[in-house]
């Protein structure tokens, strides 16, 4: 029989509020899902810490209380932080980042994984985003595996950006389903625009639009035939009359 008054009292000692009532977990002994409130300072630092956190959980694990915490951010700017930041507190072997496409009140969550995930790693993680959503407006949640899924590779990215730039994020979103690649949101697209922004292979335009940098043009190349990608972006142009 799990003691709530002992939970309380090792979240109280933390300094963590519980966001909601603990949710029981059937698959492990004791197991418990534990909503907490999360919130962050002008600065972005995290309250409850990543240590008290941890302290809170070795202690209730010490009266026989296995804990996961569902971090609930109500001032997040939307769902997909909130969750994401519960994810990788939560399973921080298994999971690097996490992304969410919400649609008619379903929250579609893409996970990068660490490693291969097996079967009961990935039961933990669906109950877990299941139980977080659970917390929320929305109404349901599905799981998708980010390296099982058909991802667009940079080179991929790049060759959509060369031949329609410049393209914001919406654009270039919609191109890539086009092709039949799976989106994991809009955030995804953000922070692929970082990371090629930072390789120095894109540049950010003062409209949020992107376009290619000189090295990127050099390391994809070019052909001398009628499959050459500066024809394919010359016909594009025509065809959205530029």
């Amino acid at each position: 029989m799990i003691d709530l008054h002992i939970i309380v009292s090792i979240l109280s000692e933390k300094k963590i509020e519980m966001a909601g009532e603990l949710i029981l977990n059937p698959s492990i002994t004791n197991g418990v899902y534990l909503p907490i409130k999360m919130s962050r300072d002008i600065l972005g630092k995290q309250f409850p810490s990543h240590r008290n956190l941890a302290d809170a959980r070795s202690a209730l694990a010490s009266t026989g209380i296995s804990a996961e915490f569902l971090l609930i951010d109500r001032e997040a700017k939307s769902i997909e932080e909130g969750l994401r930041t519960s994810l990788i507190r939560s399973f921080p072997d298994l999971v690097r980042n996490a992304f969410v496409t919400t649609r008619d009140g379903i929250a579609h969550t893409w996970v990068d994984a660490k490693r291969a995930i097996l079967a009961p790693d990935y039961e933990r993680i669906d109950q877990h985003i299941h139980q977080y959503v659970a917390a929320s407006s929305l109404r349901g949640a599905k799981l998708y595996l980010i390296g099982n899924e058909n991802i667009a590779t940079n080179t991929e990215f790049l060759s959509i950006l060369r031949r329609f730039a410049p393209m914001k994020r919406e654009e270039i979103s919609l191109k890539l389903e086009e092709r039949g690649f799976v989106i994991p949101s809009l955030d995804w697209i953000n922070r692929k625009f970082d990371v090629l922004r930072k390789a120095g292979m894109v540049v950010r335009l003062p409209d949020n639009s992107y376009v290619l940098t000189a090295v990127a043009l050099h390391k994809l190349g070019t052909r001398k035939d009628r499959n050459s990608p500066d024809i394919s972006r010359l016909l594009a142009l025509a065809r959205g009359g530029c």
